[in-house]
């Protein structure tokens, strides 16, 4: 069972206590992992905000943000320790964009956390379709995985349906970029489960909207269960409510705990190599690969230690399978 949310924060600059706040509610409600949209930090000056006593449980992946901006960009993940084991990389894409990825055996999760800041929404969900584009037609990736789950989620200042997903509503064409969305074969998994059921989350000046959503691949959309809008008065103090998807991850996730490696490459693609261009990768994408190895390799490293209390003596199957998780580190850093 994966149990997915998203909220947009309203900053956590200036108090101290919303990170707290919605980390204790993620361990009450047994939410694996919920994305917050505006948080006017970066991975630099939001560590300090991670409280001590949830270092252990949760793990958090940061964007950038605005530099030049005191408020309105930043976005961050914060996973489960249950989930953070499946961990395989993240990828900077702006302020505003951030993917993580989770490797199952059989299955990747490719998360996708969204902020349509309302000065650059237009360049932002641009930039957001582009990039999804380029993932889904990867055909390295898709060689090797049986099944990729995309979890589209955020703030994405849009409304789907200016009838059903406003109050009051009014006559306005729906946004090219929901098309966009279903024509990558992505689905509303709000609209899903609830058809035209209200479902509002974003309250302001007597108007309410859903505009935060969550998108799924609509394959794995007959695995969706419940969805969930809760008020975020005494939790962060936001105008806006914090949503979450629940969805059955039995059929894509068999043996949970072992199965977290690739699978193998079938014998006529055993020689495909990739090439890259040294010589014109910038100096900040070699920074964020850096990055990126140094985090995945800490947490297999983690991983090691915690399986090596359990292990009489190395097997030659043990060994394989971490040299196999250091290949999918290098090879995932691509996407």
């Amino acid at each position: 069972m994966l149990h997915i949310g998203t909220h947009n924060i309203n900053g956590l600059v200036g108090d101290n206590a919303k990170l707290y706040r919605i980390l204790n509610w993620m361990q009450e409600n047994q939410v694996d992992i919920i994305t917050l949209n505006e948080t006017n930090l970066d991975q630099r000056n939001g560590f300090f905000k991670i409280p001590d006593s949830f270092k252990k449980q949760f793990y958090i992946y940061w964007s950038n943000k605005q530099h030049d901006k005191n408020k309105g960009s930043g976005v961050m993940l914060i996973c489960s320790r249950k989930w953070n084991k499946h961990y395989q990389g993240h990828k900077i894409h702006s302020p505003y964009l951030l993917s993580v990825y989770l490797l199952f055996r059989n299955v990747l999760f490719c998360i996708w956390i969204v902020y349509a800041a309302p000065q650059k929404k237009p360049t932002i969900l641009h930039d957001t379709i582009e990039q999804l584009k380029k993932e889904m037609c990867d055909e390295i990736i898709r060689k090797k995985l049986n099944n990729i789950v995309h979890i589209l989620m955020g703030n994405f200042n849009l409304i789907t349906n200016s009838q059903i997903d406003r109050i009051p509503p009014q006559h306005i064409l729906r946004p090219k970029f929901f098309n966009d969305l279903e024509a990558l074969g992505l689905i509303d998994s709000y609209r899903k489960l609830n058809k035209e059921e209200l479902g509002n989350t974003c309250h302001k000046e007597g108007v309410s909207t859903r505009i935060d959503q969550i998108w799924v691949s609509e394959t794995h959309s007959n695995k969706l269960l419940n969805f969930s809008i809760t008020p975020s008065t005494f939790i962060t103090s936001s105008d806006h409510d914090i949503i979450t998807l629940t969805m059955d991850t039995s059929a894509l996730i068999r043996n949970n705990r072992k199965n977290t490696v690739y699978d193998k490459l079938p014998t006529d693609n055993t020689h495909n190599r990739v090439i890259y261009n040294c010589d014109n990768i910038e100096m900040e994408t070699w920074d964020n690969f850096r990055l990126n190895i140094k985090n995945q390799l800490n947490n297999l490293v983690q991983d090691f230690l915690e399986e090596k209390v359990n292990l009489a003596e190395y097997s030659q199957e043990a060994i394989d399978k971490y040299w196999e998780k250091l290949n999918g580190i290098i090879i995932m850093q691509r996407i």
